[in-house]
């Protein structure tokens, strides 16, 4: 096997194990273990997206950064929106603090990352 194609299988295979372990140990349905893992996963495509910009590479397509940088502030609003929804009759005491800071950075990330495909083009 090429180093190159076992890279990528390592790489995928961490990511998917890590976001899966996360996920499992979050008490709730499918649904909200599906956004902890969707959560997990996509901060680790951030992450190495802005180490890209930061680096100047070319890991990326135009349309995967397009993507990473819409679906980073939406999976962002969908892990809080979904619990509170659920657990409409319980009292949600603080979590729309903790909310607007997450969607701040999620928009700042993603401005970033906007910033670099208006650059790169």
């Amino acid at each position: 096997m090429k180093l190159k194609t076992l890279a990528a299988l390592l790489c995928v295979f961490i990511v998917i194990v890590l976001s899966g372990l996360n996920a499992w140990n979050i008490w709730g349905d499918f649904v909200e273990k599906a956004i902890s893992f969707a959560t997990t996963a996509m901060l680790f495509l951030v992450v190495t997206a802005l180490f890209d910009v930061w680096r100047g590479g070319k890991n990326f397509k135009v349309n995967e950064i397009k993507a990473i940088a819409i679906s980073f502030p939406i999976i962002t609003i969908i892990e809080y929106v979904y619990p509170v929804i659920k657990y409409s009759e319980q009292k949600h005491s603080g979590w729309l603090y903790s909310m607007s800071m997450d969607l701040m950075l999620a928009f700042f990330v993603s401005s970033v990352l906007w910033g670099y495909l208006k650059k790169c083009q």
